[in-house]
C-alpha cells in the first residue's frame, strides 16, 4: 500500500518509528529489574549480571512519610554492623555491614565479607592499569548494583573521597582508583564493592530492636580481613546478646 508523505497515516507510522526504540529499552529495563529481583543473593553474586557500572557514592534512602526524627545515639559512619544468628534473610544473613552514611533520615552500608569470583579486570576491563590488579569485586549490597563503591586505607585523605573514620575514606572516583593502581604506595590499600546496603528511616533502629544486628567499632583489620569469608564466625560468638 502507498502512503503519501503527507497523509495523517503517514505521520503516524512516523511517530512510531520513533517510539519503537524507547519501547525496546523500556521492556529491557522492566526485564532487568525482574532479573534482580529473583536473583539469589544469600550466595555470591556474580557482577557480569550487573548493568554498566557508574561511580556514585551511595546515599541514606529517604522516606516518603514523615522523618521520624530518632536516631540511635550506638549508630554512626564507620561502625560495623554484623548480623546475629537471628537474622535469616537471604540478603544480610551472615553479613556484616560498614555503615558509610548514618542520619534521622535512614542509613547506608556496604557489605564486606562477601568476596565474589570476579577479578577487577573482568568488570572494569577499561580502566587505565586494571589489568595488573589482581583483586576481586566484592558484593556490597542488593542496592543499585549498577554502581561501584571504594573503600580505601590511607594514611591522609585522598583525592575525590570522603572520610569514614580513622585512616578509612570512601570514594566513588575512577581517576583516583586510576592513580592508585597508576601509582601504588605500600601503606595504602583498597577494595571495590558493587551496590550497597540501605534502610530507610526508622528501619534499621527497628532491626536492632529485634537484636537482628551487633554492633561494634570499625577497624581496618575487620575490612581487609584476609579471610572474609571466615571472619562472621569470629565476630559473632554463638548465643550473643545485644
Amino acid at each position: 500500500m502507498n502512503i503519501c508523505p503527507g497523509c495523517p497515516m503517514y505521520k503516524k507510522m512516523g511517530f512510531i518509528r520513533k517510539l519503537l526504540p524507547v519501547v525496546s529499552i523500556s521492556i529491557i529495563a522492566l526485564a532487568l529489574s525482574a532479573y534482580f529481583a529473583i536473583l539469589p543473593v544469600n550466595t555470591p553474586v556474580s557482577p557480569e549480571h550487573a548493568l554498566p557500572v557508574s561511580y556514585v557514592t551511595p546515599e541514606a534512602p529517604q522516606s516518603s512519610g514523615n522523618v521520624h526524627g530518632y536516631q540511635d545515639e550506638r549508630l554512626s559512619a564507620g561502625k560495623i554492623l554484623v548480623a546475629t544468628e537471628k537474622l535469616k534473610g537471604p540478603h544480610f544473613a551472615r553479613t556484616i555491614v560498614l555503615l558509610i552514611n548514618y542520619s534521622s533520615r535512614g542509613a547506608a552500608g556496604l557489605v564486606i565479607n562477601r568476596p565474589t569470583d570476579r577479578k577487577l579486570y573482568h568488570i572494569l576491563p577499561d580502566v587505565k592499569g586494571i589489568h595488573k590488579v589482581s583483586d576481586n569485586l566484592y558484593f556490597g549490597g542488593p542496592v543499585a548494583r549498577n554502581q561501584i563503591t571504594m573503600i580505601i586505607q590511607s594514611p591522609g585523605k585522598p583525592d575525590a573521597s570522603h572520610k569514614i573514620f580513622g585512616d578509612i575514606y570512601i570514594s566513588s572516583s575512577i581517576a583516583l582508583l586510576e592513580q592508585m593502581i597508576g601509582h601504588p604506595k605500600p601503606d595504602q590499600k583498597f577494595r571495590l564493592y558493587f551496590g550497597y546496603a540501605g534502610w530507610a528511616a526508622g528501619q534499621l533502629e527497628s532491626e536492632l530492636a529485634r537484636h537482628d544486628w551487633r554492633i561494634l567499632n570499625g577497624t581496618p583489620d575487620i575490612l581487609f580481613n584476609k579471610s572474609p569469608d571466615e571472619i562472621w564466625q569470629k565476630l559473632v560468638p554463638k548465643g550473643i546478646t545485644i
